[in-house]
């Protein structure tokens, strides 16, 4: 229960929605930036376009995890936070002992299956990248 201040709740939703955002610029400005390399045949372009679509793949994958992680350490009201630094319309401000089971079983569900399809996904890519 050390984690559950209003403070933290919002700190959470704070850096989510910063995280997420970060992301669909940076994927943004990758794709930008990978078609002037296509056009004007922009050499050295080409690894700050690695770069920039690397640190977004990452943040996304941050993005994905982090509320399977709140939930595996036993902090659901932070997964919960989470998503709704992501999605502020879908999820309420509500507070966590005032959530309905149905929201409640929801952000379990949700977290956990997320957290899961992310690990099969990077097992595969590792396991895809290693059998070449």
């Amino acid at each position: 229960m050390r984690w559950k201040s209003e403070l933290t709740v919002e700190k959470a939703v704070v850096v989510s929605r910063r995280i997420i955002w970060s992301f669909f610029g940076l994927f943004f400005l990758a794709g930008v930036s990978s078609a002037f390399v296509e056009a004007y045949d922009l050499k050295w372009l080409e690894a700050i376009v690695a770069f920039l679509g690397g640190t977004s793949i990452l943040l996304l994958v941050i993005s994905c995890a982090m509320p399977g992680i709140f939930i595996f350490l036993g902090v659901p009201w932070l997964a919960r936070a989470w998503y709704r630094g992501i999605n502020p319309i879908w999820y309420s401000s509500t507070p966590w002992e005032k959530v309905s089971s149905g929201e409640f079983r929801s952000t379990y569900l949700q977290s956990i299956i997320s957290f899961v399809v992310l690990i099969i996904i990077i097992v595969a890519v590792i396991r895809y990248n290693f059998q070449r």
